[in-house]
């Protein structure tokens, strides 16, 4: 255990049920989503695409990070490390180091296949090539901070293992905070263009005007 660190002033409090019930109240509501559109795009319209099977492996990528919170809560997730020993603090630190490679992937794949969508049912092929773009960015951007986090220490296990990291060559604390936040950045603002592109779609749209305020209104809750 980290000698430096002081009693957190709340005592030994214990988040993990939160921690898991949030997880899996998510996790509940993707698969019942996912399913239901797999099912009225097999059974219904008969017609999977791309950004169907590209929302699955998403989905999959959900599940396994919310399979890793379990040995992540094992060894201590939602409790303060100033009551952890060594070892716990060790075996956390391997998997969240997983589940962030997870993040990566799950997060670029979501997008892209919100991507795709927009391309399969936009009629305006001007707004095609910006689309392409952000799934060029997405796809790349992920795999260089997904490589930078994975090589964040030399070996890689130097990243969790504390007998290594007196040996290992690793980034400080301060460049892994920043491949997060580099990667929070590119998420959001991808998530705040990749809602606007709907309301283009639809501001183009030969509908009626009373149709396309209904329609741009439910589309830009996406902002939020």
């Amino acid at each position: 255990m980290d000698t430096q660190l002081l009693p957190p002033p709340d005592g030994n409090q214990n988040r993990t049920g939160q921690i898991l019930g949030a997880c899996l109240g998510f996790l509940v509501m993707s698969c019942i989503f996912v399913t239901l559109r797999l099912y009225t795009r097999l059974f219904l319209i008969k017609s999977a695409r791309w950004d169907d099977w590209t929302i699955v492996l998403a989905l999959l990528g959900s599940i396994v990070g919310v399979g890793l919170d379990f040995p992540e809560i094992h060894y201590g997730f939602g409790r303060h490390q100033y009551y952890l020993n060594d070892h716990q603090v060790q075996e956390f630190k391997k998997y969240i180091y997983g589940e962030w490679i997870q993040t990566f992937f799950t997060l670029m794949i979501t997008k892209v296949s919100i991507c795709l969508l927009l391309l399969r049912i936009s009629p305006n092929k001007r707004i095609e090539r910006p689309i392409q773009g952000l799934v060029a960015f997405l796809v790349l951007s992920n795999i260089v901070l997904s490589l930078v986090w994975i090589l964040q220490c030399i070996p890689v296990d130097g990243a969790w293992d504390v007998k290594r990291q007196k040996t290992a060559k690793c980034f400080t604390q301060g460049q892994v905070q920043r491949v997060l936040i580099s990667q929070a950045i590119i998420s959001i603002i991808s998530d705040f263009i990749l809602a606007g592109f709907p309301i283009i779609i639809i501001r183009n749209a030969r509908i009626h005007f009373r149709q396309k305020i209904l329609l741009c209104s439910l589309m830009g809750v996406g902002l939020l």
